[in-house]
């Protein structure tokens, strides 16, 4: 997945002592650096993948946080004050945890979203006997950050001390419960992070790499690949895709399974297909709720067919047909694998002397009746040129 370029946070008021009205930050004792500065490749960790999965990304809903964070004080009382009975999400699975966070857009994992997760996820482990063993597989711990401070920040979180008397710095970690800093020893001015809750760390790192003490914080991500979990509500309804993945997976797994699973309100659930090495071949060559995101093109043969697909029955065929149409602008050879080279060249030429057309059908594809389309359909105006 692409990395996404983030804009930058304004100016934020924070209170280490929480209080009901908004303190202004004194400039020269909390200054904030803008996204400009400069930040270094992230410090991962490649942990054992025996037994994990990545779950799907649902956008990071960086204009939710922006819009909460903005405002003077929470419906609790201060600026980035959390939400109430917080400790309780300790309380749910790790894995429901993990997911929610995937789909969340603040610091705080989302208690009622990870609530539904863990019942979905309760629900549905009968299904399979294998699902048992399936768990997200991790794209960053959910309590600790990497940070690389300054001299002056440095020379005391090396003693340990988790709070340093600046006041932007000190109200973070305040709020979000630091409780512990440790020095990466081979990586000089670089630190881990310890809280004492979950937390959303890609959202609580945008955060403390706006402070200019630091200079960069990220979360302390995973690396390699192993079983994965994907779940996203759609009409009310749970979607739950297990995947079991074998073979090198500290690489990259080279077998995978996939169940796709639906969940009522009530009941077990119902696992709609199958797709697995070696067993029956799936009813389409296109991955039902586009999982994995793999967007071939040549696979519909010609233009014409692949326009066809614009109106078709399952919201995620459309949005795949969508999705290679602007690939064909944007790139001179294909990008995955199974597409054909030939086959590419051939549509490409006669898609970009079609654009006019392939971009007015599109554009009433923006008013798709399913949000995951009409995404798709926005991002491929802004590939094509063709946006208003």
């Amino acid at each position: 997945m692409e990395r996404m370029e983030l804009p930058a946070f304004p100016p934020m008021p924070l209170s280490s002592s929480r209080s009901n009205s908004c303190e202004s930050m004194d400039p020269k004792t909390s200054p904030i650096k803008g996204k400009g500065a400069g930040r270094v490749t992230a410090v991962g960790r490649l942990r054992s993948l025996t037994d994990s999965t990545l779950a799907r990304h649902v956008g990071f809903g960086l204009l939710a946080l922006v819009s909460a964070l903005s405002s003077c004080t929470s419906d609790n009382g201060s600026p980035f004050e959390p939400p109430r009975d917080y400790d309780q999400i300790e309380e749910y699975s790790e894995d429901a945890r993990v997911l929610a966070a995937r789909l969340g857009g603040t610091p705080w994992i989302d208690l009622q979203l990870t609530a539904e997760i863990d019942d979905a996820l309760r629900r549905t482990r009968s299904l399979r006997p294998e699902f048992d063993s399936i768990h997200p597989f991790k794209d960053f711990d959910l309590y600790e950050l990497i940070a690389k401070a300054k001299p002056d920040v440095a020379s005391i979180w090396r003693r340990g001390v988790t709070h340093v008397g600046d006041h932007y710095l000190d109200s973070l970690s305040t709020t979000f419960s630091l409780e512990r800093v440790d020095s990466l020893g081979y990586l000089p001015g670089v630190f881990i992070l310890t809280f004492g809750v979950s937390l959303n760390m890609r959202y609580v790192a945008e955060l403390y790499d706006r402070s200019v003490q630091l200079q960069y914080a990220e979360p302390n991500g995973y690396g390699g690949d192993g079983h994965q979990i994907w779940a996203f509500k759609k009409l009310g309804i749970w979607h739950l895709v297990y995947s079991e993945g074998r073979g090198d997976c500290p690489n990259g797994c080279t077998w995978r399974s996939f169940f796709y699973v639906e969940l009522p309100q009530s009941g077990l659930g119902e696992v709609v297909e199958e797709r697995v090495p070696g067993g029956p071949p799936p009813s389409s060559p296109i991955a039902r709720w586009n999982i994995p995101e793999r967007f071939s093109a040549t696979l519909f043969g010609d233009v014409d067919n692949l326009l066809a697909h614009y109106d078709h029955n399952d919201w995620w065929v459309r949005r795949h047909a969508i999705e290679a149409s602007w690939r064909f602008f944007a790139r001179e050879s294909p990008m995955y694998g199974e597409d054909i080279g030939k086959i590419w060249q051939g549509m490409r030429t006669e898609i970009l002397q079609r654009r006019a057309e392939v971009v007015e059908r599109i554009r009433t594809k923006q008013a798709d009746p399913d949000e995951d389309v009409r995404r798709a359909a926005a991002r491929a105006l802004e590939h094509m040129g063709g946006g208003d």
